[in-house]
């Protein structure tokens, strides 16, 4: 009886051991597989083989005749292939089809990409290529922050004032002269952000107020803007067209305001400076709503 128990134990390890070594064969003809569909730039081959690779901006890896070392993972039915500094997690199902579910060193993103994800909190330092790409793959996350920074600019960038660019008695003598051919203004805009704000970005939307016979006409003029330095205010000069050939027709300004004329995709990628911590903020609004 004993002889028959050491023997069904002796052939139970020893099918055991030779599944065991079919399976690690498989996972290195895998892994071999997919560093040719690498260097081959084959996509569809790639991305049947490790789904997630598709996410990235570029794969590193090659055997180039290093060794594939093989070993079982924590979790029931995956091996980890490791090739110099780089590793691939596969999954094998009980049918024995094998896909790599995961990877370190293996996936890449651009440079900026990269340093702005780690900036923001979006990534962290020791995360797995498959965490990594599921962080990537929520873009309500760039959505909310573009959103939020055209917010933050249309909220503290604004016109504070207006007034004459030259003094009562000197405009009134060239009015006398008639060599006043226009009303100089300037706009008073102060910029309470962290951004230096190009001037393309933004114009003055000025209503002006002219005096006629027949009464008050108001008419929208837009007027270009200047550099806005971080934290600062300066004065933008617009010299006012008349409108019906005579700048004493020109009353007062009736309200201007700032119009921004730049996208959130471009605004993030000029003005946005990661502060830390924003992922987590983002996390905290989506799970209020």
């Amino acid at each position: 009886m004993k002889k028959l128990v050491f023997l069904f134990l002796s052939t139970t390890i020893m099918v055991v051991l030779i599944s065991c070594n079919s399976q690690t064969a498989e996972v290195k003809r895998l892994i071999t597989q997919f560093a040719e569909a690498v260097n081959n730039n084959d996509s569809t081959a790639i991305c049947s083989m490790y789904p997630l690779a598709g996410a990235c901006d570029s794969i590193l890896f090659s055997i180039q005749g290093a060794d594939i070392n093989v070993e079982k993972g924590d979790t029931v039915g995956v091996f980890i292939a490791k090739v110099n500094d780089k590793e691939l997690s596969v999954k094998v199902d009980e049918d024995g089809t094998m896909a790599i579910v995961d990877s370190r060193n293996v996936l890449s993103y651009g440079k900026k990409k990269k340093e702005f994800a780690l900036a923001s909190g979006w990534i962290e330092d020791g995360m797995s290529d498959a965490q990594m790409a599921e962080r990537f793959a929520d873009n309500g996350f760039i959505e909310y922050l573009g959103s939020s920074l055209i917010k933050e600019l249309n909220n503290n960038v604004r016109v504070q004032d207006w007034e004459y660019s030259m003094n009562p008695m000197e405009m009134s003598a060239r009015m006398i002269e008639g060599s006043l051919k226009t009303t100089p203004l300037q706009f008073v805009v102060v910029n309470n952000t962290p951004y230096d704000i190009e001037a393309e970005d933004y114009v003055i939307e000025a209503e002006i107020s002219y005096l006629r016979v027949a009464g008050v006409d108001n008419q929208k003029k837009e007027v270009k803007g200047e550099t806005l330095g971080a934290n600062s205010t300066i004065k933008v000069k617009y010299n006012l067209q008349p409108v019906y050939d005579d700048p004493n027709l020109f009353e007062d300004v009736v309200r201007s305001k700032i119009v921004l004329n730049i996208s959130e995709e471009e605004a993030l990628q000029k003005y946005f400076i990661p502060k830390g911590g924003e992922y987590k903020t983002y996390l905290y609004t989506k799970g209020k709503k």
